[in-house]
């Protein structure tokens, strides 16, 4: 993994952090997200 994929998931789990629970409801949605976007960016090559 990069530098900066490490970078983004430290900052990622910081803010999930602190913000408590809307934070880690964007960690969990993040990954989906993350997911979809590669999923639908492979579709559109």
């Amino acid at each position: 993994m990069t530098l900066s994929a490490w970078m983004l998931i430290v900052a990622v789990a910081w803010l999930a952090y602190a913000n408590g629970a809307i934070g880690l409801a964007w960690v969990t949605t993040l990954p989906m997200g993350a997911v979809l976007a590669a999923a639908v960016y492979t579709l559109a090559r």
